[in-house]
């Protein structure tokens, strides 16, 4: 049976925070292992598009074979700000 269950692998904060890797491990209900992720995105990126940044992510199997990748673009944000008066 396949598990739900998602932890972010432990590592440095500062590497975390200033590289361009989130990665991930995932597990089955016992608890094994079965797969793991790898986000490759930028480090601005990340903390100032959040959601909307664009990002390369890989996901391995343990003999580190790829068996899902994506590669999503940028979303495009209105960034438009009212500056009408008030009434």
């Amino acid at each position: 049976m396949l598990g739900k269950y998602i932890s972010q692998t432990s590592g440095h904060i500062l590497h975390k925070l200033l590289s361009g890797e989130n990665a991930f491990e995932i597990t089955d209900a016992f608890g094994h292992k079965i797969l793991f992720a790898k986000e490759e995105s930028g480090c601005c990126t990340r903390q100032c598009c959040n959601e909307n940044r664009s990002f390369q992510m890989a996901i391995t199997d343990r003999q580190d074979n790829v068996v899902i990748g994506a590669d999503r673009p940028l979303r495009k944000v209105d960034l438009s700000l009212d500056v009408g008066t008030k009434n």
